[in-house]
């Protein structure tokens, strides 16, 4: 349920995983559900929706001992944002300890131990409600205080000001590289543009929208933004499903046009063909 909060982007219940009959595990489940609702707040605020959440537990170790038993894992996460669907996030989290108890035919967490800055910031105690209620009344009030903050310096240090000008040109400056990479990525997006042919499950269409690469099945109502992939600017990757995993390559032939492309999925190859040429 963790999981599914993360990629619902709603906090949804996920007790029956605790000893909820133990004080102190029952303690442990209130504050990663409150963490957890902290977190989805604060993703809500700052980038909307999660387009694409998936995660794979990488076990470093586990151990039993009768009815007790420990796992420490890392969780490896893949993110699309919503407000970058066509790039892809990976993070390898801190270390997770969970100790756990068999009741019944059931493992049921008795302790979670891990160490980040989340957690060294807000201890056990913590009121989350109230902080999740109050966040975006708190971001704005701060984003006005540094606002301010920041005009009140630059009006009273010319060398603040000097040096913030100065940072402010070195930002222009990449976000106009930024700018021109885009404006040439989206003149490849039109030139992949166009309807192309499967043997195994027939035409896909590939569109242009809101500067996006958007591949669409004849018989979906709705596209899928495809992930750009840095290395190579006609290769892309998409997630229809969670778990899933498509990479998607075109290429051009000896006169620069886009004619062909390749899915592949688990070891296996699809080639597809352009069926409107231009």
């Amino acid at each position: 349920m963790i999981f599914e909060s993360w990629l619902r982007g709603t906090l949804l219940d996920f007790g029956f995983l605790f000893d909820q009959s133990d004080t102190d595990a029952f303690e442990d489940y209130t504050y990663e559900r409150g963490l957890l609702h902290l977190y989805l707040t604060g993703q809500m605020y700052w980038s909307g929706p999660l387009i694409h959440y998936d995660y794979k537990p990488i076990y470093d170790q586990i151990k039993q001992n009768g009815v007790s038993s420990s796992v420490i894992m890392r969780p490896k996460t893949t993110i699309v944002h919503g407000d970058t669907p066509d790039r892809v996030d990976t993070a390898l989290w801190n270390s997770h300890k969970f100790s756990l108890n068999l009741k019944g035919n059931l493992w049921l967490i008795q302790d979670i131990a891990t160490e980040d800055e989340f957690r060294s910031s807000y201890p056990r105690g913590t009121n989350f409600n109230e902080l999740a209620a109050t966040f975006a009344d708190r971001m704005r009030t701060y984003e006005n205080e540094d606002k301010k903050e920041d005009e009140e310096r630059r009006r009273k240090d010319p060398r603040y000001k000097k040096a913030i000008e100065s940072r402010m040109k070195i930002q222009r400056e990449s976000f106009n590289k930024q700018r021109q990479g885009e404006q040439d990525r989206v003149m490849i997006y039109h030139d992949i543009a166009g309807e192309y042919i499967f043997e195994e499950f027939g035409m896909v269409l590939f569109f242009v929208q809101d500067r996006y690469l958007v591949a669409k099945e004849e018989r979906q109502t709705e596209g899928i933004i495809l992930q750009r992939v840095e290395r190579n600017p006609l290769e892309f990757q998409f997630r229809p499903r969670i778990g899933e995993v498509f990479e998607l390559e075109f290429f051009r032939d000896e006169t620069g046009k886009v004619r062909k492309c390749c899915l592949r999925k688990n070891g296996n190859e699809y080639q597809g063909k352009r069926i409107n040429d231009k």
